[in-house]
């Protein structure tokens, strides 16, 4: 009763009897325990109950503590893991799908690796090697037609020798009188004029969609309608002519500011069959077109000196054309390749259908009609002579 009046907690004690009664055996009862004890104590065990209480939260605060400093330790293991490792191969790998798509445009400069943990020798290694890869791609991009090249490394296959018959549009240009230009011109300057115009002349055919096949001296041979399908192959052809044409106003604004000469070109576009694709030895390959066609584009721009025009484009190319979508001459009827049984009929572009509005719809074909009647009255008489 005491000790319940007491402010003593009952789990706060411990009770102690003399003698000790743990080992008394279970038939020894309550009343012979009691008349064998001589002494009680209770004895006050708070002090110790703090002190384990607080080890206890010593230990967890301590673990805990541990716990979030290996989080913390792991964490950062993991971003620079990321940042070292990681992210570099994401980096690599995005550009080597760049590359198959031939994307190049898009690539990460060796800047974006070198940020990172250079001491990962792998990462170096790799990086150095796809460094040079990409060098030799852009490389062999300048050699070959971009879609040749995009196409083989999309199909994961290698070059070969292999020709396909296409019915496609071909492009012919060179520049007049350049020969004689050049003669007036040190080397480097002839340079810088050849580059400004391949430059400006390439970028209309690619957005045309054609390739550049090569240039040939001044001359600058392509083609529309393969590797690329594309089944306005002719339209898009002398779409680009004309841009050609027109932007050849750009380029000699350009030359005059450089004192450099005015250059004017002529063209020739023809649609027909060729064999198209890969030609050459094993070890030595060239995209090209092959076949009497091939050889058309070439005669027209040189009837260009003959007819003082700047553009002409054969009948079969003319056939090709959405109709009233340009404005077109015929020139005359002439013979084009050895195996035609008669003469075929070569036009002038004069340009696109809305640019001359004042010539009436019905006044043009009335034109037409006279000249095509003309040209038939001419070459009506006439038998081909043996070549």
């Amino acid at each position: 009763q005491a000790f319940q009046r007491s402010s003593h907690r009952q789990s706060d004690v411990v009770l102690l009897r003399v003698p000790d009664d743990s080992e008394r055996s279970a038939a020894t009862s309550l009343e012979d325990l009691n008349r064998s004890v001589t002494s009680l104590a209770l004895l006050n065990m708070r002090y110790l109950q703090e002190q384990n209480a607080i080890f206890s939260v010593a230990v967890t605060t301590t673990a805990i503590i541990l716990i979030l400093v290996g989080i913390y330790v792991f964490t950062r293991e993991i971003s620079v893991l990321s940042s070292g490792l990681l992210r570099p191969l994401r980096l690599l790998a995005d550009d080597m799908q760049s590359v198959t798509q031939m994307q190049l445009a898009g690539l990460q400069s060796n800047k974006a690796v070198m940020e990172f943990d250079r001491n990962v020798a792998e990462i170096r290694l790799i990086e150095g090697i796809f460094e040079k890869t990409k060098t030799a791609i852009r490389s062999w991009g300048k050699y070959v037609p971009w879609p040749v090249v995009q196409i083989l490394l999309a199909a994961g296959i290698d070059s070969a020798l292999k020709l396909a018959t296409t019915d496609v549009t071909m492009f012919f240009s060179d520049i007049a009188s350049f020969t004689t230009i050049v003669e007036k011109l040190p080397p480097e300057r002839s340079l810088v004029l050849l580059s400004r115009y391949f430059n400006d002349m390439s970028q209309v055919i690619d957005n045309h969609g054609g390739i550049v096949i090569e240039f040939i001296g001044d001359a600058i041979l392509s083609v529309f309608g393969a590797p690329l399908r594309n089944p306005m192959h002719a339209d898009a052809c002398v779409r680009a002519t004309l841009k050609m044409l027109k932007a050849l106003d750009r380029i000699n604004a350009w030359s005059k500011h450089r004192s450099l000469p005015q250059v004017n070109i002529r063209c020739g576009v023809h649609t027909g069959e060729v064999l198209v694709g890969n030609m050459g030895f094993h070890s030595r390959i060239k995209y090209g077109t092959m076949g009497e066609n091939a050889n058309v584009p070439s005669k027209l721009e040189e009837f260009n000196k003959t007819y003082s025009t700047f553009n002409l484009i054969s009948e079969d190319t003319y056939l090709s054309l959405p109709p009233e979508t340009f404005i077109v001459r015929p020139i005359d009827c002439i013979y084009l390749r050895n195996s035609d049984p008669e003469p075929t009929t070569v036009y002038n572009v004069l340009g696109f259908n809305e640019s001359a509005e004042k010539m009436g719809k019905t006044e043009r074909p009335a034109i037409c009609s006279r000249s095509m009647s003309e040209c038939r009255r001419r070459w009506a008489p006439r038998t081909r002579q043996p070549s």
